[in-house]
Protein backbone atom coordinates (compact mmCIF):
# COMPACT_ATOMS: atom_id res chain seq x y z
CA UNK A 1 0.00 0.00 0.00
CA UNK A 2 1.10 3.52 -1.15
CA UNK A 3 1.95 5.32 2.13
CA UNK A 4 0.85 8.71 0.71
CA UNK A 5 -1.73 10.36 2.93
CA UNK A 6 -1.40 13.02 5.71
CA UNK A 7 -1.67 12.23 9.65
CA UNK A 8 -2.58 14.90 12.38
CA UNK A 9 0.00 14.04 15.42
CA UNK A 10 -1.53 16.11 18.41
CA UNK A 11 0.18 16.41 21.71
CA UNK A 12 -0.44 18.76 24.80
CA UNK A 13 2.86 20.60 24.99
CA UNK A 14 1.90 22.94 27.95
CA UNK A 15 4.80 20.77 30.04
CA UNK A 16 6.55 18.02 28.33
CA UNK A 17 8.85 19.36 26.35
CA UNK A 18 11.07 16.43 25.55
CA UNK A 19 8.15 14.51 24.31
CA UNK A 20 7.31 17.19 21.46
CA UNK A 21 10.92 17.11 20.37
CA UNK A 22 10.82 13.26 20.12
CA UNK A 23 7.60 13.93 18.54
CA UNK A 24 8.57 16.50 16.34
CA UNK A 25 11.50 13.81 15.41
CA UNK A 26 8.96 10.90 14.90
CA UNK A 27 7.08 13.15 12.07
CA UNK A 28 10.09 13.98 10.22
CA UNK A 29 11.32 10.20 9.99
CA UNK A 30 7.53 9.67 9.06
CA UNK A 31 7.76 12.18 6.29
CA UNK A 32 10.98 10.96 4.86
CA UNK A 33 8.79 7.60 4.33
CA UNK A 34 6.58 9.28 2.32
CA UNK A 35 3.99 10.15 4.86
CA UNK A 36 2.34 13.76 5.55
CA UNK A 37 2.66 14.49 8.87
CA UNK A 38 0.91 17.82 10.78
CA UNK A 39 1.91 18.19 13.75
CA UNK A 40 -0.56 20.17 16.67
CA UNK A 41 0.74 21.02 19.99
CA UNK A 42 -1.04 22.98 22.42
CA UNK A 43 0.94 25.59 24.01
CA UNK A 44 0.76 28.12 26.53
CA UNK A 45 0.98 32.06 24.57
CA UNK A 46 1.18 30.15 21.17
CA UNK A 47 0.34 32.48 18.29
CA UNK A 48 -2.45 30.99 16.69
CA UNK A 49 -0.50 30.00 13.09
CA UNK A 50 1.64 27.59 11.55
CA UNK A 51 4.94 27.41 11.73
CA UNK A 52 7.90 24.59 10.59
CA UNK A 53 10.52 22.36 12.79
CA UNK A 54 12.65 20.39 10.44
CA UNK A 55 10.29 20.66 7.54
CA UNK A 56 7.01 19.64 8.84
CA UNK A 57 4.07 21.53 9.72
CA UNK A 58 3.49 22.64 13.53
CA UNK A 59 0.33 24.26 14.38
CA UNK A 60 0.15 25.71 17.59
CA UNK A 61 -3.11 25.70 19.13
CA UNK A 62 -3.23 28.63 22.29
CA UNK A 63 -3.77 27.34 25.83
CA UNK A 64 -5.09 30.52 28.19
CA UNK A 65 -4.36 30.48 32.24
CA UNK A 66 -7.10 29.04 34.09
CA UNK A 67 -7.24 29.91 37.79
CA UNK A 68 -10.16 26.98 39.23
CA UNK A 69 -7.75 24.31 40.05
CA UNK A 70 -6.09 21.59 38.05
CA UNK A 71 -9.09 19.60 37.03
CA UNK A 72 -11.01 22.79 35.14
CA UNK A 73 -7.72 23.44 33.54
CA UNK A 74 -7.91 19.94 31.95
CA UNK A 75 -11.26 20.68 31.10
CA UNK A 76 -10.03 24.01 29.36
CA UNK A 77 -7.28 21.97 27.39
CA UNK A 78 -9.15 19.75 26.26
CA UNK A 79 -12.01 21.93 25.17
CA UNK A 80 -8.90 24.25 23.52
CA UNK A 81 -7.90 21.35 21.89
CA UNK A 82 -11.11 20.34 20.41
CA UNK A 83 -12.12 23.46 19.16
CA UNK A 84 -8.83 23.95 17.03
CA UNK A 85 -9.72 20.60 15.20
CA UNK A 86 -12.98 21.20 14.63
CA UNK A 87 -12.04 24.53 13.22
CA UNK A 88 -9.49 22.57 11.11
CA UNK A 89 -12.61 20.19 9.42
CA UNK A 90 -14.66 23.32 9.10
CA UNK A 91 -12.04 24.64 7.00
CA UNK A 92 -12.15 21.82 4.79
CA UNK A 93 -8.91 19.90 6.24
CA UNK A 94 -9.52 16.29 7.24
CA UNK A 95 -6.39 14.20 7.93
CA UNK A 96 -6.46 10.63 6.96
CA UNK A 97 -4.73 9.41 10.70
CA UNK A 98 -5.70 10.79 13.62
CA UNK A 99 -2.89 10.07 16.29
CA UNK A 100 -2.87 11.02 20.03
CA UNK A 101 -0.14 11.58 22.03
CA UNK A 102 -0.76 11.73 25.97
CA UNK A 103 -4.61 11.95 27.67
CA UNK A 104 -5.37 15.84 27.01
CA UNK A 105 -5.40 15.19 23.29
CA UNK A 106 -7.11 11.79 23.28
CA UNK A 107 -10.12 12.73 25.22
CA UNK A 108 -10.33 16.14 22.52
CA UNK A 109 -10.46 13.03 19.86
CA UNK A 110 -12.97 11.03 21.93
CA UNK A 111 -15.48 14.40 22.10
CA UNK A 112 -14.83 14.81 18.52
CA UNK A 113 -15.61 11.14 17.81
CA UNK A 114 -18.58 11.57 19.92
CA UNK A 115 -19.63 14.15 18.13
CA UNK A 116 -19.64 12.49 14.76
CA UNK A 117 -16.43 14.47 13.53
CA UNK A 118 -14.46 11.54 13.21
CA UNK A 119 -14.74 8.43 13.27
CA UNK A 120 -11.35 6.35 14.56
CA UNK A 121 -8.45 7.75 16.41
CA UNK A 122 -4.78 6.13 17.59
CA UNK A 123 -3.75 6.81 21.39
CA UNK A 124 0.01 6.34 22.44
CA UNK A 125 -0.51 5.53 26.26
CA UNK A 126 2.44 7.28 28.55
CA UNK A 127 0.62 7.77 31.40
CA UNK A 128 0.01 4.04 32.50
CA UNK A 129 0.22 4.57 36.28
CA UNK A 130 -2.22 5.51 38.91
CA UNK A 131 -3.44 9.21 37.74
CA UNK A 132 -3.70 11.87 40.87
CA UNK A 133 -7.10 13.26 39.28
CA UNK A 134 -10.07 11.33 39.20
CA UNK A 135 -11.48 13.76 36.34
CA UNK A 136 -8.19 12.21 34.33
CA UNK A 137 -8.63 9.18 35.12
CA UNK A 138 -11.99 8.93 33.96
CA UNK A 139 -10.91 10.26 30.28
CA UNK A 140 -8.06 7.83 30.28
CA UNK A 141 -10.43 5.06 30.78
CA UNK A 142 -13.06 6.91 28.26
CA UNK A 143 -10.38 7.51 25.82
CA UNK A 144 -8.55 4.02 26.16
CA UNK A 145 -12.17 2.73 25.18
CA UNK A 146 -12.85 5.07 22.38
CA UNK A 147 -9.91 4.59 20.43
CA UNK A 148 -9.18 1.97 17.35
CA UNK A 149 -5.71 1.34 18.37
CA UNK A 150 -4.03 1.77 21.34
CA UNK A 151 -0.18 1.47 21.65
CA UNK A 152 2.17 1.46 24.31
CA UNK A 153 6.44 1.86 24.90
CA UNK A 154 7.05 -1.29 26.91
CA UNK A 155 5.52 -5.42 27.44
CA UNK A 156 5.38 -3.92 31.30
CA UNK A 157 2.99 -0.83 29.66
CA UNK A 158 1.01 -3.53 27.78
CA UNK A 159 0.39 -5.87 30.93
CA UNK A 160 -0.76 -2.91 32.90
CA UNK A 161 -3.25 -1.97 30.24
CA UNK A 162 -4.15 -5.28 29.83
CA UNK A 163 -4.69 -5.92 33.74
CA UNK A 164 -6.44 -2.77 34.46
CA UNK A 165 -8.48 -1.85 31.32
CA UNK A 166 -8.97 -4.72 29.49
CA UNK A 167 -7.03 -3.02 26.66
CA UNK A 168 -4.68 -5.19 24.08
CA UNK A 169 -2.03 -2.46 23.37
CA UNK A 170 0.74 -2.59 20.87
CA UNK A 171 4.06 -2.42 21.65
CA UNK A 172 5.79 -0.33 19.33
CA UNK A 173 9.47 -0.59 20.47
CA UNK A 174 9.52 -4.34 19.64
CA UNK A 175 12.53 -5.59 17.11
CA UNK A 176 11.04 -5.85 13.40
CA UNK A 177 10.64 -9.72 13.19
CA UNK A 178 9.27 -11.21 9.60
CA UNK A 179 11.37 -11.15 6.38
CA UNK A 180 8.67 -8.81 4.42
CA UNK A 181 8.84 -5.77 6.85
CA UNK A 182 12.55 -6.29 6.81
CA UNK A 183 12.60 -6.20 3.08
CA UNK A 184 10.00 -3.32 2.86
CA UNK A 185 12.03 -1.04 5.13
CA UNK A 186 15.09 -1.69 2.50
CA UNK A 187 12.83 -0.76 -0.24
CA UNK A 188 11.66 2.16 1.70
CA UNK A 189 15.24 3.15 2.40
CA UNK A 190 16.50 2.33 -1.06
CA UNK A 191 17.29 6.13 -1.91
CA UNK A 192 17.52 7.57 1.51
CA UNK A 193 21.17 8.87 3.10
CA UNK A 194 23.16 5.81 4.15
CA UNK A 195 23.14 7.60 8.00
CA UNK A 196 19.17 7.35 8.21
CA UNK A 197 19.89 3.79 7.89
CA UNK A 198 21.56 3.66 11.21
CA UNK A 199 19.30 6.04 13.18
CA UNK A 200 17.66 4.66 16.06
CA UNK A 201 14.67 6.37 15.09
CA UNK A 202 14.53 4.51 11.90
CA UNK A 203 12.71 1.40 13.49
CA UNK A 204 9.80 3.67 15.36
CA UNK A 205 9.40 5.53 12.06
CA UNK A 206 8.91 2.34 10.06
CA UNK A 207 6.31 0.89 12.71
CA UNK A 208 4.07 3.78 13.49
CA UNK A 209 4.25 3.65 8.82
CA UNK A 210 2.88 -0.14 9.10
CA UNK A 211 0.43 0.32 11.59
CA UNK A 212 -0.91 3.40 9.57
CA UNK A 213 -1.36 1.52 6.91
CA UNK A 214 -3.16 -0.88 8.59
CA UNK A 215 -5.48 2.04 10.15
CA UNK A 216 -6.50 3.01 6.54
CA UNK A 217 -6.42 -0.46 5.50
CA UNK A 218 -8.90 -2.28 8.10
CA UNK A 219 -10.77 0.54 9.75
CA UNK A 220 -13.24 -1.59 11.89
CA UNK A 221 -9.53 -2.66 13.68
CA UNK A 222 -10.59 -2.73 18.48
CA UNK A 223 -8.12 -2.38 20.62
CA UNK A 224 -10.41 -4.75 23.32
CA UNK A 225 -8.84 -7.59 25.20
Amino acid sequence: MKSFFSIALLTDATQACDRNADLCELAHRLQTLGVTPHVFMLMRNAAPQTFTHRDISVHPIPSHPCNFGADEFARQRIQEMTDALIQELNQARRYDIYHAQDIISASALTMMQGMGFIDEFIYTIRDVGQLDSPYLANCQARSLRAATQCLCQSDAHQQSLLNRYGIRAEVMTVPLRSRVQRRRLRDRQANLPSDWQTDPWQEMAYQHLLMYEQQISRPTLLSYA
